[in-house]
């Protein structure tokens, strides 16, 4: 799909126990993506609505910003 072929950078943030998707499954989906900067972060022993919960913001907000601070410090580094 168009996720997977675009070369843009990509994080994926899942619970460990995620209801709909298993941590696998989204392992072997990057594998065959396009694109240098792809992440997963499995959170442990969190589910998929766990996660999406207000308590969780700071954290994934934070996994974020390091990771996005990370792919534009090595973009600037390379122009």
């Amino acid at each position: 799909g168009p996720i997977q072929r675009s070369p843009v950078p990509k994080l994926f943030i899942m619970g460990e126990r995620d209801e709909f998707t298993a941590p696998q499954t989204l392992k072997r989906a990057l594998v065959g993506m396009n694109g240098a900067m792809n992440k997963t972060l499995i959170v442990e022993n969190v589910g998929h609505f766990e996660l999406e919960q207000s308590n969780w913001d700071e954290y994934v907000g934070k996994a974020a910003v390091e990771w996005l601070t990370r792919v534009l410090d090595e973009k600037a580094m390379a122009e």
